[in-house]
């Protein structure tokens, strides 16, 4: 498994505005009762892990065409990542909780790329099946197999964690 994270991803203009925007009271965010079914927290935070199931979303991209007025806003990320053909793109917002909950393990799809942008730094995290840990930092890109099993995590020290969630085929694949 290849894991590969990458600080400072975007320039710092182009990553300032995409910031801005998610945090601005502008941008639409959808409610998604269940994030994962499948809950792989300790035993002391199972019923933790079931009441904060939820998140919220802004799909920019689906089913190969743009989803949202926003979309020009992923220009940056696609040019940067350069797919050879995008899947999905979608914001992920988790509230803050009192204590860290994961969501539980899963994969995205077989066959392409899952890159995991962080918007905002925060003690949260993206946790692989393999035990690594990627903390959530700002501009930072973390690309891996989408068929790779990971999580993420709420945070406890900001209002709310942010991140996007691009699935892509690679030239490579």
């Amino acid at each position: 498994m290849s894991i590969e994270i990458v600080d400072n991803f975007l320039k710092k203009d182009d990553f300032q505005e995409i910031k801005n925007s998610l945090e601005s009271k502008d941008i639409p965010w959808f409610f998604n009762r269940v994030i994962s079914r499948d809950s792989d927290s300790k035993e002391e935070n199972k019923e933790l892990a079931e009441i904060y199931n939820y998140q919220f979303t802004h799909i920019f991209y689906n089913n190969f065409c743009p989803n949202s007025q926003y979309f020009s806003l992923m220009v940056p990320l696609i040019k940067k990542l350069n797919p050879k053909a995008l899947v999905k793109i979608k914001a992920n917002l988790q509230p803050r909780t009192h204590t860290i909950i994961e969501n539980g393990f899963h994969f995205d799809y077989e066959g392409m790329k899952t890159c995991v942008f962080y918007i905002n730094t925060n003690n949260g995290y993206t946790k692989f099946k393999s035990g690594e840990i990627v903390k959530s930092q700002e501009n930072t890109a973390v690309i891996f197999n989408s068929d790779t099993l990971h999580t993420g995590s709420t945070c406890t020290d900001e209002k709310a964690r942010l991140v996007i969630n691009i699935n892509y085929v690679g030239f490579d694949q």
